[in-house]
């Protein structure tokens, strides 16, 4: 849906860098989610694994962070055919 809004804002060639950005994001902060579930329900319950996932919580954080740095790194979020040069209908141009 997020594709579809960005195609009819920007073209079908400016969505392509910002898909693969929130993609990105979408599956750094899945790993942040999962552990973070997982620790709402152990305190919910008062369950002593609870204090493995609080602690463990800050870590994943990193993790993730540097996930996002290393699909960055290895061009999995822009590919070389968007820095080559610019196009003129990958421009911004709002609505009227």
């Amino acid at each position: 849906m997020h594709r579809h809004r960005i195609g009819i804002a920007m073209g079908k060639n400016g969505t392509l860098h910002y898909t693969s950005l929130i993609t990105i994001f979408i599956e750094s902060a899945a790993l942040i989610m999962m552990v973070g579930i997982i620790f709402t329900i152990t305190f919910i319950f008062n369950f002593k694994a609870q204090y493995l996932f609080s602690r463990s919580l800050i870590h994943i954080q990193a993790i993730a962070s540097f996930l996002i740095i290393l699909r960055v790194c290895q061009g999995k979020a822009w590919s070389k055919r968007m820095v080559e040069k610019p196009r003129g209908n990958d421009t911004v141009h709002p609505r009227r």
